[in-house]
């Protein structure tokens, strides 16, 4: 999942939810969003916490499968990319599950 317009600055004014993310931690690619100390301006929300700033929720799992995004009407950054981080043993299962699935 990105910010919109990811990696090109998000825009103003903006609210967004992603929703179905499954619950194992997140691997945050890219993390660059206008940052104060409580977050109130642009900022990515997780199990209730903000994140804004440069710091994003890195390994934290999604427990209720949202995501949410909002941003202000002031600065813009170029926003962020985070996905789910699977382990490899998982990884190579899913691998092998879409092998198989496409030979049929």
């Amino acid at each position: 999942a990105t910010s919109p317009n990811y990696p090109e600055s998000y825009n103003n004014n903006e609210d967004c939810t992603v929703t179905g993310v499954p619950a194992v931690g997140l691997e945050v690619v890219a993390f660059d969003v206008e940052g104060f100390s409580f977050c109130e301006s642009d900022y990515l929300t997780v199990n209730g916490k903000k994140y804004c700033g440069s710091r994003g929720p890195e390994g934290v799992v999604v427990e209720n499968g949202i995501i949410e995004w909002a941003s202000d009407h002031g600065v813009v950054k170029s926003g962020w990319k985070a996905r789910p981080r699977f382990s490899r043993r998982l990884r190579r299962r899913l691998r092998r599950r879409h092998r198989r699935a496409a030979a049929t």
